[in-house]
């Protein structure tokens, strides 16, 4: 979603929310999130947060991934392709084990 989009919904289904996360030997980590989950009872800003905590690592991982082991797949077949995938999370496994 846009901000055009976002700003051009109705008030009543947009919230804005800051989130402060102390960090150990860091500054404390100050979030703006947004999101189209007005009611903070059933989506409390601690969960939202978790979320995008969450979806971050995710990012991390394939961003690293894709670094490591390149973003292009070769196979000219979607067999090929699926095969592929199977073998770049193998290799990706396989290396996350050597290193710790």
């Amino acid at each position: 979603m846009t901000a055009e989009q976002y700003e051009s919904l109705p008030a009543a289904l947009r919230r804005k929310m800051r989130y402060r996360r102390p960090r150990r030997g860091q500054r404390t980590l100050c979030l703006t999130l947004t999101t189209t989950q007005p009611d903070p009872v059933r989506c409390p800003k601690e969960g939202i947060a978790a979320l995008y905590r969450v979806r971050w690592q995710a990012e991390s991982a394939f961003s690293r991934h894709k670094r490591l082991l390149g973003s292009a797949l070769r196979g000219k077949s979607d067999a090929l392709r699926e095969h592929e995938c199977f073998l770049r999370v193998l290799t990706h496994n396989l290396m996350l084990l050597a290193a710790g």
